[in-house]
C-alpha cells in the first residue's frame, strides 16, 4: 500500500465512537469541572463574537452530556460545578454519542453514565431506565 492510499476502517472500527484526543492541558487534580475536561479534549472551542472577542462555546457532545447528566442543574443547586474524573467525563460523552433505544415504539433515548450524573438531575430522582433487551 502506498502512502497515498488510505486504510479502510474495519466494521468494528467504523461503529466505535472515537475518544477525543487531548488538545489542551490536563487539569492538575484527578477531578475537575466538565468545562475544564472539555477544554482539555478540545470540546470547548473559542469562537469569535461579532464584537471581536473570543468566547468558549461547547461542542454538541459536551452540551448534550451537560443536559443528559444535569451538570448545569448541579451548578445552580450546589452553587458550584460538579467535579468529575477524566474517565467519568469521557464515559458521559460516550453515552451521548452511542444513544440506546429504550422504547419499543422506536423512540431513541439515552442512558446517562452513573458516575457523571448529578444528584440534582431529574434522571437521578426518577431512577435510571434500563435498555430494552432485544
Amino acid at each position: 500500500m502506498t502512502s497515498t492510499e488510505a486504510k479502510k476502517p474495519s466494521a468494528a472500527e467504523a461503529t466505535e465512537p472515537a475518544i477525543p484526543e487531548r488538545k489542551g492541558s490536563e487539569p492538575k487534580s484527578g477531578k475537575a469541572p466538565p468545562e475544564k475536561w472539555a477544554q482539555a479534549f478540545g470540546l470547548m472551542p473559542m469562537l469569535r463574537q461579532l464584537d471581536g472577542t473570543r468566547q468558549p462555546r461547547p461542542s454538541w457532545e459536551h452540551a448534550c452530556a451537560d443536559t443528559l447528566h444535569g451538570w448545569s442543574v448541579h451548578a445552580y443547586h450546589a452553587a458550584g460545578p460538579i467535579q468529575l474524573s477524566e474517565s467519568n467525563y469521557l464515559a458521559a460523552i460516550d453515552a451521548v454519542k452511542r444513544g440506546t433505544p429504550l422504547c419499543k415504539d422506536g423512540k431513541a433515548q439515552y442512558v446517562p453514565h452513573k458516575g457523571a450524573l448529578s444528584p440534582h438531575c431529574p434522571h437521578f430522582k426518577k431512577g435510571l431506565p434500563e435498555p430494552v433487551k432485544e
